[in-house]
């Protein structure tokens, strides 16, 4: 089994390597930790104040540890995401084997499920810290399940750390904690062994201490309780909850679906097995100590998957929200795998059905990673999609290495000239240019941030919804990015309202130049805006 284990691990570093890129998103991350390396602190632009641009706090500290010893920080982000979706699917194997107690073979086709998923490849590579707050999560509720069989304080204090660690890679790792250690105070309130409450406070104390101290010092430094980003994305409303319900349901019919038979198998099993024992009901003692890992398991996936329809999804591509309960749900459906297959012959035309079945999951699951997705999927509204959205992710990424290098030459030739951009693409440009960014978005930015929602707030793109061009055109940007398309032509002045527009047209001109793309195979002008002297 262990060869067959590290044939599915080799097949999925293949699968992640086919779709990496780094995302534009990292860059941000990346511009942050030279920040913080280079002893500027927590800020965006050297100079202003701390801002809470990032959602990934212990991803910027290892980065910036990264930067501090010389590494490339793409290439080393790129490793740490692959290493931890790797030990993630080893994490995933422990844990249907030994908290829920399915056989090895269902516990290899869990993790062949797992590798084929394009979710979890993809972000693998990304640069990002997604893989790294999934392999915390996972690890958190296999912790948890022991505790809640032991009970001891060696647990405890095993689940809190992976508590502590999901917090400080991503601000929804409180939401973890606290469905993970309110369903353990549960299991501990009916359970009759006396060390068990004792052992669960002293988790939730251990935990609640560490925030406690980790909160104070954001809040002081950042002066809000949640990060910049949080504001700037999300405002509440209907539209915002629909559009997460849509996300939500898209991930369900590319990624739960291919599941289907498996299901109708499940299914049919326990009817069958319910009509012919009728067992009586058991007192919750006598199965706790087997089923506490599915009971905090399905909590996390439920409350997680209702936490990412509230705050409206996501628009990068391979469904990057849902990838943290990717491995738990698809473990959980191993364990009803198992369940359905317990006291089943497998034998003759039963073990080539079953393989058959496996082979149309995997490949229903794999498809999303291929050419072919589009041949058979309509494109996901306000998402990049999957496949596609991978590429879309490539080409706007390689386009930002050609403009960030571009805007770097401008500033070197005129090193007297303070230099300032002001960008909806903040990422890789930021991290390519020493020059201050002005952020449209609001992404870095807390007055855009915490301006009031737009009206239809959800009805558009994840994440691009707020702005206030007056107020950015007000800072006095040297150079205006509005625009990442190479053109035959130079492309037309941006269209504002009339008064902006005499503003704007007062204090611009329109300049072009030739850029070459080689990764995307363009050539063209590239248009942007400068500040007349």
């Amino acid at each position: 089994m262990k060869a067959w284990r590290a044939l599915v691990l080799v097949a999925f570093v293949a699968h992640a390597l086919w779709l990496q890129c780094v995302a534009e998103d990292a860059y941000i991350t990346f511009r942050f930790a030279r920040n913080v390396a280079e002893g500027h602190g927590f800020v965006w632009n050297p100079g202003s104040p701390p801002v809470e641009g990032f959602t990934n706090f212990l991803w910027v500290a290892i980065s910036a540890a990264a930067y501090r010893l010389g590494l490339d920080l793409p290439h080393t982000a790129q490793a740490l995401g692959l290493a931890s979706a790797i030990a993630t699917l080893l994490v995933s194997w422990q844990f249907a084997r030994a908290s829920l107690g399915v056989s090895d073979g269902v516990a290899l086709l869990t993790m062949v499920m797992l590798a084929a998923a394009g979710p979890l490849a993809a972000w693998a590579t990304s640069g990002m810290e997604t893989t790294f707050f999934t392999l915390w999560v996972i690890t958190a509720v296999y912790c948890a399940d022991r505790f809640a069989r032991t009970a001891t304080v060696g647990a405890a204090v095993a689940v809190t750390v992976a508590l502590f660690g999901a917090t400080l890679t991503r601000p929804e790792g409180f939401g973890v904690a606290a469905i993970v250690l309110s369903v353990l105070g549960i299991l501990s309130w009916r359970d009759e062994r006396r060390t068990m409450p004792r052992a669960a406070l002293v988790a939730t104390a251990l935990y609640l201490a560490g925030f406690a101290v980790y909160f104070a010092w954001r809040y002081h430094t950042f002066g809000y309780p949640l990060p910049n980003t949080f504001y700037a994305k999300t405002g509440g409303g209907l539209h915002q909850y629909s559009r997460g319900a849509v996300h939500v349901g898209y991930f369900m019919l590319h990624f739960v679906l291919p599941w289907l038979p498996w299901g109708v198998l499940a299914a049919w099993r326990a009817a069958e097995k319910w009509s012919a024992t009728r067992p009586a009901p058991r007192r919750w003692s006598s199965w706790l100590p087997r089923r506490s890992g599915g009971i905090i398991a399905w909590s996390v996936v439920a409350g997680y998957t209702g936490y990412v329809v509230l705050v409206g999804g996501d628009y990068m591509a391979m469904y990057r929200f849902m990838v943290p309960v990717l491995p738990l749900l698809y473990v959980l459906f191993g364990a009803g795998i198992h369940q359905a297959l317990d006291g089943l012959s497998i034998a003759g035309p039963r073990r080539a059905v079953l393989a058959l079945m496996a082979v149309t999951t995997a490949a229903g699951i794999v498809v999303h990673s291929t050419p072919f997705e589009a041949a058979i999927f309509a494109p996901a509204p306000r998402m990049h999609g999957t496949y596609r959205g991978v590429n879309v992710e490539r080409h706007y990424v390689n386009r930002f290495h050609v403009i960030g290098r571009f805007f770097a030459g401008l500033a070197n030739q005129e090193p007297e000239r303070t230099c300032s951009i002001l960008t909806y693409d903040i990422g890789v440009v930021g991290y390519l240019t020493r020059c201050d960014i002005h952020d449209v978005l609001g992404i870095v930015d807390p007055v855009i941030a915490h301006q009031p929602a737009p009206t239809m707030m959800g009805a558009g793109l994840p994440g691009h919804e707020k702005q206030d061009l007056a107020y950015t055109y007000g800072r006095q940007p040297t150079y205006v990015m509005y625009t990442v398309q190479l053109r035959p032509a130079p492309a037309e002045w941006p269209r504002y309202p009339p008064a902006l527009d005499a503003r704007v047209r007062a204090e611009y001109q329109l300049r072009s130049a030739w850029l070459v793309d080689p990764l995307n195979h363009e050539a063209g002008y590239f248009t942007y805006l400068e500040r007349k002297r």
